[in-house]
Formats: C-alpha cells, structure tokens, sequence
C-alpha cells in the first residue's frame, strides 16, 4: 500500500513537471511574438514633431513617433535635460498633443537622463493616454470564531494599459486558509507584472498549490481584467462564486461552476469577456457573503440592492452589500466574507486649447 501510494506521487508529480513544460514553452512562444511583433513609424509625424518643438524653443536631438502591437501611439523623445524643471510636462507634452490630436502622457514618472559626448541627454517616452479610469473599494469581516481570515484580495494596475481586481478564498478559515489565498493572490500579481498570459499564471499556481505535500491545499480564484482603453472586461473564475456587473438598463450575473485551484492536475477555468460603458459598477464577493443570500428572495433582494446602488462610490456599494449579508445571517460572520466593488469611468476626448 506504501509502494503504491509513492507510485501515484510519482505519477503525479510527473504530470504537474510536463504541465510546467507546457507553460514555459507559452511562456517563451509569447516572448518570441513580442520580439518579432512589427512596430510601424510615422516618418511625417516624427519630423513634424522635432520640427515644431524646435521652433518652441526646445534642443531636439532626435524624435519617433510609433505605433505598437496594440495599435496604440507611442513618442519618444531625445532632448536636453531641463534638471528637473519638468520641462516635458510643462511643454513638450502640450505641442505632442496638439499634433496627434490625442491626450499623452510620461511613460514613467522619472526622468531618464544620460550623459552623451559631455552632454546631459533627457530620453522621453510618451503614451497614448487611458480611456478609462478604475476606482475601487474593499469591506471585509472574518469569521465569528476566527482570528485570521482566510480570503484575499487585490486591485491595481498593471501597467500595460490592464487594471486587475482579484480575490481568492481559502480553504476554511484561520492562518492556513490565508497563507493559502495570499499564496494565489501574490503569485497571480508577480506573473501579471512580469507579462505572463492569464492562463499560465493559474497553470503555475495550480502546480505549486498541487505539489505541497499538505493535503488538501486548494483556494478559489475569481480573477477580472480590465482593458483601459476598450473597455473589455475579461473574467476568469476558478471555483469563485458569480460577481455582478451593473449597467444603467440591467445587471449581468456571470456564473461559474468550476473546482478551485490545488484539486486537480489541470485547471478547470471558466472565462467570458463583456464591454463595459462609462459608470457601470463591478461586484465580487467569496462564498462567506453569497451563501446569507440563501432563498429565492433573498437572491432577488441582492440583485435589486446592488442595482440601487450603481450611481454610489465602490466603498459605500461594499460596505453596504456586507452589512446586508451580516444582518442575513444573524448579525454573525458565519464565514469569512469580502466584497470588491469597482466603477468604471470614461476620461474626456482630447480637446485642442485656443492660444490666446
């Protein structure tokens, strides 16, 4: 029986090692497209840009206007360092932008200066600015009889025109259940940062989840992507229970029916993309806060309470939505409950500034 209980860890064990291969070989396939990806420069725009920050009054040494894979606009710049002076802000932006006739902004916040031929060289990029914007709010409550919490969570912005919002749900409740969802939350930020795909990063974190030698390490995944400059919203939910999204005519359910990351070799992973318009409100919660909304009724009452509250901050929405779950149950936290709420706004278009 020892024999063969070590025989299917092998097994096991060699599987999860060919699904790691499987992710690396994505992993590289998506680097190599990145490498090869064609960049298409704007010859007339580029010398129409050197040319007008020149006759302001600014040392140009070079300029390129660009296009990226995403078809985004990108400037870079080559100019004198102002020292700080925020002379990027303060002019050379305001004459891109009347220009492209688009809204631009520092790549980084930082300057990038180097010393060229005794000279200090300020290098500048620029970029298409946002079309959205993503504000969020966060109310918790831990388990009655718990110190610790077992769910996590995370929103922020990934740089690369993505914002993330994440929560995780850990086994049961206390210092375990926690260690395990941060483990999944923390993991699923570093892949995001480093420009991994979705998918492999949940692949990576089953495998480790899989591989430790506790038994029955698994926690929920409910994952949403924002494209700031589409709209796009794309869910990825791995044994996470159905978040909401509330637009001014209707409110969406997206449902899942998968197992959490940890139970098995491979990933059962559920995704749907919707587009999202100025003012539509994002609700996800952990199963703590779902389940006080037991009847029909009390699902109803959810619905109707969250759609009531499109026009609120995300804060008041999260903390209102808990309040309602913990009056539900009796007024105690049967289970560790989270609610992240998210609202969406559309910045204005580029507008030209008359000079006076």
């Amino acid at each position: 029986q020892i024999n063969l209980t070590w025989k299917n860890k092998i097994a096991e064990s060699r599987e999860l090692v060919s699904c790691q291969i499987a992710s690396i070989s994505k992993i590289i396939n998506g680097f190599s497209r990145e490498l090869y990806s064609e960049f298409s420069f704007d010859d007339a725009l580029s010398k129409r840009v050197t040319e007008e920050l020149v006759k302001n009054g600014i040392k140009v040494y070079s300029a390129a206007v660009t296009e990226n894979k995403d078809k985004k606009t990108e400037v870079i710049i080559t100019h004198d360092s102002c020292y700080g002076r925020h002379m990027c802000v303060k002019e050379i932006i305001p004459i891109v932008n009347d220009i492209l006739e688009k809204n631009m902004n520092k790549d980084v916040y930082h300057c990038s200066i180097a010393i060229e031929d005794g000279k200090n060289i300020c290098k500048l990029k620029l970029a298409e600015e946002q079309t959205f914007t993503v504000t969020a709010g966060v109310s918790r409550m831990t388990k009655s009889d718990s110190k610790e919490s077992g769910d996590n969570h995370t929103f922020m912005n990934l740089g690369n025109g993505s914002y993330l919002l994440a929560l995780s749900d850990g086994m049961g409740s206390g210092a375990r259940a926690k260690e395990e969802s941060a483990a999944s939350i923390e993991l699923f930020e570093n892949f995001m940062e480093a420009g991994f795909q979705k998918d492999v990063a949940v692949d990576l974190i089953n495998s480790v989840l899989v591989l430790k030698s506790e038994p029955k390490s698994f926690s929920t995944l409910d994952i949403c992507i924002i494209n700031m400059y589409t709209g796009i919203c794309e869910f990825a939910k791995i044994g996470a229970c159905e978040s909401f999204i509330v637009s001014r005519d209707k409110t969406e359910v997206i449902n899942s029916a998968t197992l959490p990351v940890g139970i098995l070799d491979r990933v059962d992973m559920e995704t749907s993309s919707i587009g999202l318009c100025d003012g539509d409100l994002i609700v996800m919660m952990t199963d703590g806060v779902r389940d006080c909304f037991i009847s029909e009724d009390d699902r109803g009452r959810l619905e109707n309470l969250i759609q009531s509250m499109k026009n609120k901050d995300p804060h008041t929405v999260s903390e209102t939505i808990l309040n309602t779950a913990i009056e539900l149950s009796g007024g105690i936290a049967k289970d560790d409950m989270t609610v992240l709420s998210a609202k969406i706004r559309k910045k204005t278009a580029y507008k030209r500034q008359e000079k006076i």
